[in-house]
């Protein structure tokens, strides 16, 4: 096949030890293989192919994140009102950044959870919801964007989850001012849009831009 060809020439792609599946444990896998390259490094992330990223901008905005407790993205919903009581932080699933702590706890996760899939799920190499797992203590409810801020629920309740620290979660004092005499409301700062976004988003690179080359 064509991917046999690539890997065969470049050595370039990651074969995970699961069927190709959408929101049955390929990102908790993923960060799993993550942890046994040999690498060191201090944060790992989850890319989707229709995504565009801008190194610079990244670069920029990892130098002042935290190396523990750290969980980056595109926030979708961070309260989950609409689920009553089941309140939680998740982010888009397009691009999300973990720190190396995190993806440790998500390799606890699914050391858990193998041996209490169904047989159909062990037969693929899934990694999802089942009666078993809820009843060991552990949700893997909805698609795998949820799954994985269902995970850290406890950390963020608890205050000790780090959600877009740094330059990415929240504007200086300097530019705040900046912003301000430019005539932009708090409003639209909460929505500047962040290093990654969706091909489909391209619409907001221009907003982007201008933050970034008018940084200080």
């Amino acid at each position: 096949s064509e991917a046999d060809a690539e890997q065969a020439e470049h050595g370039d792609l990651t074969v995970l030890s699961c069927e190709e599946n959408q929101h049955r444990g390929k990102t908790l896998l993923w960060f799993v293989h993550a942890l046994r390259l040999p690498e060191d490094y201090a944060f790992v992330a989850k890319m989707d192919q229709d995504v565009l990223l801008w190194p610079a901008q990244l670069a920029h905005e990892m130098a002042s994140w935290p190396i523990s407790g750290f969980y980056g993205g595109w926030p979708v919903d961070v309260h989950r009102q609409h689920w009553q009581n089941d309140r939680f932080a998740f982010m888009n699933g397009g691009f999300v950044v973990l720190s190396r702590d995190l993806v440790e706890s998500v390799e606890d996760t699914v050391r858990l959870a193998a041996p209490l899939q169904t047989e159909e799920a062990k037969a693929g190499g899934f990694i999802e919801h089942s009666v078993a797992l809820r009843e060991a203590g552990v949700e893997l409810r909805g698609n795998e964007d949820v799954t994985l801020g269902r995970l850290f629920k406890q950390m963020w309740s608890s205050g000790r989850l780090v959600l877009n620290d740094g330059w990415m979660g929240r504007l200086s004092p300097e530019e705040a001012r900046r912003l301000s005499a430019a005539g932009e409301s708090e409003a639209s700062w909460a929505q500047r849009p962040c290093a990654w976004r969706h091909s489909s988003d391209l619409k907001q690179a221009l907003p982007y831009r201008a933050a970034w080359e008018g940084r200080e």
